[in-house]
C-alpha cells in the first residue's frame, strides 16, 4: 500500500515536469541584430551619339529661267474708225453789256447776238447792280439752243450798301449753249423805283457748228 501510494506521486511530479520542461522548449529565441549595408552599384554612362554629316563638295545647279521676249509688230497701217468724233477749233469769247432801269421801270434788258456759223459755250456770268437802297434784284439769261429758247436765273448776293445805295452782285460758273445767229438777252429787275443800272459780263468760247 505504501509502494502504491509512492507510485501515483512519482506519476503526479513526471506530469506537471514534462508541460513545463516542453513550455520552456517552446519559448521565442533572442532576435539577431542585423546591419544592412548600403553598397553603390556602379552604372556605366551611355556612350554620346556620334553624327558624321558628310561635306556638300558639289553644289546643285539650278538652271535660271529665260526671259522673257516680247517683240511690239511696228504700227505700219492706220486703223479705220468709223463715226469718229471731230473736234472742231475753238475761239475764246467774251461780251460786256450795260442794262439801265429807268426811275419807274421795274427791270433793264440787254442784249447781243451770237455769230453766225458758231455756236456760243457761256462758261462765266458776272454782274454787278446799283438799285436803290432797300432793294432786292433778280438776274436771268435767256438763251435759244437746239432751236429752244429758256430762261436760267443767275442769283444774286448783297455786296454793301453806299449813301442811298445798294450793291449786288452775281458770279457765276455755268455751262449753257446758244445757237450759231441766235439772240442771248440779259434782263436785270429790282423791287421798287427809281433809277438802277447794272454790269454784266460773259464768257466763254465760239465753236464751228
Amino acid at each position: 500500500m505504501y509502494l502504491r501510494g509512492i507510485a501515483v506521486l512519482s506519476a503526479l511530479a513526471l506530469a506537471i515536469v514534462v508541460p513545463s520542461g516542453i513550455a520552456m522548449s517552446q519559448q521565442e529565441p533572442e532576435p539577431t541584430p542585423v546591419t544592412i549595408v548600403n553598397t553603390p552599384v556602379p552604372v556605366a554612362a551611355p556612350e554620346p551619339l556620334m553624327v558624321e554629316l558628310a561635306p556638300l563638295t558639289a553644289p546643285v545647279p539650278v538652271a535660271a529661267p529665260e526671259p522673257l521676249k516680247v517683240e511690239v509688230a511696228p504700227f505700219t497701217v492706220p486703223v479705220p474708225v468709223s463715226g469718229g468724233v471731230e473736234f472742231a477749233p475753238t475761239a475764246p469769247f467774251q461780251v460786256s453789256l450795260s442794262v439801265e432801269i429807268g426811275a419807274s421801270a421795274e427791270a433793264g434788258v440787254a442784249e447781243f447776238a451770237v455769230p453766225a456759223g458758231r455756236m456760243l459755250v457761256v462758261e462765266q456770268f458776272n454782274a454787278d447792280v446799283t438799285v436803290p437802297r432797300g432793294q432786292g434784284v433778280f438776274l436771268e439769261i435767256g438763251i435759244t439752243t437746239d432751236g429752244v429758247t429758256g430762261s436760267h436765273s443767275m442769283p444774286a448776293t448783297f455786296q454793301m450798301r453806299t449813301g442811298g445805295s445798294d450793291r449786288w452782285a452775281s458770279n457765276e460758273s455755268v455751262r449753257l449753249y446758244a445757237d450759231p445767229g441766235s439772240i442771248v438777252q440779259v434782263t436785270v429787275s429790282r423791287s421798287g423805283s427809281g433809277p438802277a443800272s447794272a454790269d454784266v459780263t460773259i464768257s466763254g468760247y465760239l465753236m464751228e457748228a
